[in-house]
């Protein structure tokens, strides 16, 4: 919208508001018109016509510059939270896996949280059948981010729920976060680090995190093409479950991930899998194959994965010792628990561990 300023002398300036640079991102651009109705003189509209010539490719370049990086500044996060939480029957048959407690906060909003600190403030979240209960919690949670609830009709898998969101999503980049799995990060969240990482490269960035080869074949991996840096890779491709004598690597994704907008395109051209079932990892995949560039940053951070029983209990134990809250009654209960369960000399020889390094 053009809307008129008027100046003294004989510059009118016009503020150009809300202008689509490249379908982007939305900038200020100031524009000095100079009236010549009125000039007294060619040497004062000269010299006014320089300056403004002046403020006019200022203007210009500062908005190029800005809107080269603007498609990187992820604001929107996707978080599904649409799966059926068969492994944690019966309690998730009356009530979301997603609202378990861990610590001073359910399940599913540590991962907001994380996202919210990253500096998004749009969350875009898949629930499905029987996930009224996210939908009723967050109405009330008062957390300072818009939230948009798309409902997934049938459940066909992650690439299927992340594709839901399509609409929601233009030219821009998006995070991604999977809230079956927890980062507990002490400085920087995992989410902001892969931004940081994809603003630096100019790249899709997926998170991974190193864990014993065993495992791997319960998760999804990366196969390395290169090493950029000692925390960041640039992948040939992702596996979902390998098999353990073709697993290529023991980085893991461990939910996180900030992919462009060729995204949307790829979910659409991938096939489902035997499950008939779209997959996150073969819309990536596809991604890598058409071009696009996709690297892996190790994240800083302690992962769990809380899509299992076990995974939770682990998880509630750490997340009560980093709350302000409970650290103090739950770490004195630990110690009273374990010196009651296997005596003194098993605490001393934690403490004579922990002394060594070891």
């Amino acid at each position: 919208m053009l809307s008129n300023v008027e100046a003294s002398g004989r510059a009118r300036p016009l503020v150009l508001s809300n202008v689509e640079a490249s379908g982007r991102a939305k900038k200020f651009l100031l524009v000095t018109v100079i009236e010549n109705k009125e000039r007294e003189s060619d040497d004062d509209y000269k010299g006014v016509a320089m300056l403004s010539k002046k403020i006019i490719l200022g203007c210009m370049s500062v908005l190029l510059l800005s809107t080269r990086g603007a498609v990187m500044d992820v604001k929107k996060v996707i978080i599904p939270a649409a799966g059926l939480g068969t492994r944690f029957f019966p309690w998730s048959r009356s009530m979301p896996k997603e609202l378990l407690p861990l610590g001073d906060a359910p399940a599913i909003e540590h991962v907001v949280r994380e996202a919210i600190a990253s500096g998004c403030t749009d969350v875009i979240m898949i629930a499905g059948a029987r996930k009224y209960a996210i939908i009723d919690y967050f109405e009330k949670a008062n957390l300072p981010a818009s939230f948009t609830y798309v409902p997934q009709p049938e459940p066909k898998g992650l690439g299927h729920a992340i594709s839901m969101a399509a609409p929601l999503v233009k030219d821009e980049y998006v995070g991604i976060i999977l809230p079956d799995e927890l980062l507990f990060c002490d400085t920087t969240p995992g989410l902001k680090q892969l931004i940081e990482v994809a603003q630096r490269e100019k790249a899709s960035v997926v998170g991974v995190s190193e864990v014993p080869r065993e495992q791997i074949c319960a998760l999804g991996c990366v196969a390395i093409k290169n090493w950029i840096d000692d925390k960041t890779v640039e992948i040939a491709t992702l596996v979902e479950k390998p098999k353990f004598e073709e697993i290529p690597s023991n980085l893991a994704l461990n939910g996180r991930y900030v992919l462009s907008p060729k995204l949307f395109e790829s979910l659409k051209a991938i096939k489902p899998g035997a499950k008939g079932e779209y997959q996150l990892t073969d819309a990536i995949a596809h991604m890598l194959a058409h071009g696009e560039k996709v690297i892996a940053y190790k994240v800083d951070g302690t992962r769990h994965d809380i899509g299992n029983p076990k995974g939770w209990i682990k998880a509630v134990i750490a997340s009560s010792l980093d709350s302000k809250q409970y650290n103090g009654d739950i770490r004195r209960f630990m110690e009273d628990e374990l010196m009651r369960r296997y005596g003194l000399d098993f605490l001393q020889k934690i403490s004579k561990v922990k002394e060594l390094g070891l």
